[in-house]
């Protein structure tokens, strides 16, 4: 099942949208990757790639919303922090076996998609609000 990427995913600052590309192409290799093969090594390289990526994306997504000056910052920071826990258990749950690629690929993009449409796009608006003139 390959996930694609859709115009809604996109939050109008072009930095953070390529890394949202980045990010569901690192689903679909996750998902060949984890129904193709069993070895645990490449498995597990897999899994760190992807939490490292969340860890990179996460930071570097505060750190323009910072730059814009928006608000919510902190709280947006307490979502990414809570997200990064759900993948650091999914992924343990995957290599111990207690979790399906196909479960995995689920929470993935169900939290790609989620997160991006109702949080980032909420987030990244307000940066046209606070850019805004007044009216002259």
């Amino acid at each position: 099942m390959t996930f694609h990427w859709k115009k809604q995913f996109e939050v109008g600052r072009q930095e953070i949208d390529l890394q949202h590309h980045y990010f569901v192409e690192l689903i679909n290799r996750i998902e060949t990757t984890l129904s193709t093969t069993d070895d645990p090594d490449r498995r597990q390289r897999l899994m760190m790639e992807l939490y490292k990526y969340a860890e990179f994306h996460f930071l570097s997504e505060e750190n323009i919303a910072l730059s814009l000056n928006l608000p919510n910052v902190v709280q947006h920071h307490e979502l990414h922090k809570e997200l990064l826990e759900q993948i650091e258990h999914h992924i343990a749950d995957v290599m111990a076996g207690l979790m399906s690629a196909d479960a995995m690929i689920n929470f993935l993009m169900e939290w790609f998609a989620g997160h991006t449409i109702h949080e980032d796009k909420r987030l990244f608006s307000q940066s046209s609000m606070t850019h805004a003139h007044p009216p002259t």
